[in-house]
Parts: C-alpha cells; sequence; structure tokens
C-alpha cells in the first residue's frame, strides 16, 4: 500500500527475501521483508519517477504549507511495479557491490548508542505510518514527505471527527489480543509449549473470516480491505530501465539506509544474545533483488523484537 504495488507482490517479496536470507544472512534471529520506512522511501521514488516519465500529476485538495489533505496517486500499479523492481535491482547492485569492497568494515562506526537511537527512531516511523490504517482516518499528510511526523500529528490531532469508530475499534481488539497473548497466554503456556502460542495466525485468520462473511450483509463493518489477491507466483522477467535516470540516484541513498537499519538490528541483538554477524556478507544478501518481482527489503524492526522476544521465552 505505501510502495503502490498490487498486494501479492508483498507476498512475493516476503516469501523470497527470507528464502535467500537463509542462505546468505548472519543474523539468527533476523525478519527481513517490506519494512515502513524503506517501503515510504520507495514509493516516494515510484511517484517522482512516474511524474518525471510520464508527467503524471497528483490530486491534492489543497496547497497551503502545512494543509491536512491527502494526497492520491495516480501511478499505474504495474508501472510502480516496473519502477519499484528497478530500483531494488539498482540497490542490490550498489550494496553487492560495497560487500565485496570489504564496506561493510564501516560498520564498527555503529556505536550502541547509535544503534539505539536508530531504533526508537525507526519504531516511531512505524508507528505514525500505521496510525491511519489503524483509524481509518482521512484528510492525513503522508510521512515520508519533510517534516512528515510533525505534519501527520498536527493533521491526526485536528481530523480526530474522521475517525472510523469500526476500524478504530477493531484495531484496538486485535492490539489487545496481541498482548493479552504476549503477557499472560505466552507465560503460562511456556512449561508446556515448545513453540509460542499462535495468536498472531489466529487474529489474521479471525479478521479475514469474519470481514469475508459479514461483507454485503447486516453485519458488514465497512472496513477498507486489501481487496482481491492473485494466486500463484510469476516468472521473472527482465527490468524496464528506461526509468534508470529516475531512480539511480536514490538508489545509493537507499541501499545505505537499509544497510544501516538490518546492520543496526542484528549488531543489537547480536550483542545481547552473545554471537558475531558478518556486515560485507549482509550486503551480499541483496542478490536476491535481480528477481524483478520483488521490491526492496530491510529488517522488520516489529518482527525482529517479536522474534527475540519468542526466543527468550522458548529459552
Amino acid at each position: 500500500m505505501m510502495v503502490g504495488i498490487p498486494p501479492i507482490y508483498g507476498i512475493y517479496t516476503g516469501i523470497v527475501g527470507p528464502l535467500v536470507y537463509t542462505f546468505l544472512g548472519t543474523s539468527h534471529q533476523a525478519s527481513t521483508g517490506a519494512y515502513a520506512i524503506i517501503s515510504l522511501m520507495v514509493g516516494s521514488v515510484v511517484e517522482q519517477a512516474s511524474n518525471g516519465v510520464n508527467k503524471l500529476d497528483f490530486n491534492t485538495n489543497s496547497t497551503p504549507a502545512l494543509c491536512c489533505s491527502e494526497r492520491m496517486r495516480n501511478v499505474d500499479p504495474m508501472e510502480a511495479v516496473k519502477i519499484s523492481s528497478l530500483l531494488a535491482f539498482y540497490v542490490g547492485i550498489i550494496q553487492v557491490v560495497l560487500g565485496l569492497l570489504n564496506a561493510g568494515l564501516l560498520a564498527v562506526w555503529l556505536s550502541d548508542q547509535l544503534v539505539e537511537g536508530l531504533t526508537s527512531g525507526a519504531a516511531v516511523h512505524v508507528l505514525f505510518s500505521q496510525l491511519k490504517s489503524m483509524t481509518g482516518m482521512r484528510n492525513l499528510p503522508r510521512t515520508s514527505d519533510n517534516f512528515g511526523i510533525i505534519k501527520f500529528a498536527i493533521c491526526f490531532t485536528r481530523n480526530m471527527n474522521t475517525i472510523s469508530y469500526q476500524t478504530a475499534i477493531c484495531s484496538f481488539i486485535c492490539c489487545g489480543c496481541l498482548l493479552f497473548s504476549k503477557m499472560i497466554v505466552d507465560p503460562v503456556l511456556k512449561p508446556w509449549m515448545k513453540i509460542k502460542f499462535p495468536m498472531e495466525l489466529l487474529v489474521v485468520v479471525f479478521s479475514i473470516v469474519l470481514s469475508y462473511l459479514g461483507s454485503g450483509t447486516p453485519f458488514d463493518l465497512n472496513i477498507a480491505i486489501v481487496g482481491e489477491i492473485e494466486a500463484g507466483m510469476k516468472a521473472p522477467t527482465m527490468h524496464d530501465f528506461s526509468y534508470t535516470d529516475a531512480v539511480i540516484c536514490s538508489a545509493f541513498s537507499i541501499a545505505i539506509v537499509s544497510f544501516v537499519i538490518h546492520i543496526a538490528l542484528a549488531k543489537l541483538v547480536a550483542k545481547g544474545l552473545n554471537y558475531q554477524v558478518n556486515a560485507n556478507q549482509v550486503l551480499v544478501f541483496y542478490l536476491r533483488s535481480f528477481l524483478c518481482f520483488c521490491y526492496l527489503t530491510a529488517s522488520r524492526l516489529p518482527r525482529y523484537l517479536w522474534e527475540i522476544c519468542n526466543f527468550l521465552v522458548v529459552e
């Protein structure tokens, strides 16, 4: 949703990324996949690249300095797929070259204080990027713009009257179930179970079933849903290099940001669990970007920390 591509490509990325990391990664608890900060950056590049190539404009309600309005994408989803996959291709090339040049040694500059600050800042970005979907509120600016977090917080406060109570209540119930499982169910079942109670899976399945069965009935919650998702996996194809000029500059910055996020989380966890991570091998992991049906991934902060909690509970 943040990138502007069909949901099925997120599933492709969620499958291929961890599969490749199994062979090339060195962080035992890493969970790679779509990550909010990287997705916001990719979505911004997709808009700019599409606007530059096809001269598309965007629908905006107003243009003041601080406008609490929602900007709608006019980018064709398949065009967004081409741009995002090409961006992943160039980011992968840059990171592989950096890995072969032993640039992973620069990770020693990531002090514990820097890593902790980066982790906390990333958590704030993730929280604000999800608030719109969790509350169903309208007329909220994108958090990827300049000073986007501040603008979002101001507009969020101004537009509290647009909140969708059905969406907010469902989000509250889901979060409550996850917290209940983590704080009460898991400690109780720990002596009898080797794995964590799958509350996340149950929440997802129950939400899908409730939304599907209630659609078009008096029990319809009128909650925004993803919609139909294609079955199967597409075969890899060649990239469309006509967008190269529009994405190549952004590829360098995204390559650095995605690497720093991943290695920072990996070092933080490795230090606590007393093992080492190979920064150069992490860079080479991005070879998976040569598959055109994937877009950029990074370590998913919420899932990463959740895996750590599960590991500690099992131990």
